[in-house]
């Protein structure tokens, strides 16, 4: 038998997971637009030059 307190336990480690989970997706996100910004950057350089 699980006990109350283990319930919540359970309930709260699948929510910090599911917020892992999209904290993960947002840094990627961020990532994928950095890489953007930096290549924008060389494509900007190589034009003042």
């Amino acid at each position: 038998m699980v006990s109350d307190d283990e319930k919540q336990s359970i309930e709260h480690i699948l929510e910090l997971e599911k917020e892992n989970k999209k904290l993960k997706e947002t840094i990627k996100d961020h990532q994928l637009y950095e890489e953007k910004l930096e290549h924008r950057i060389i494509e900007l350089e190589e034009l003042l030059h």
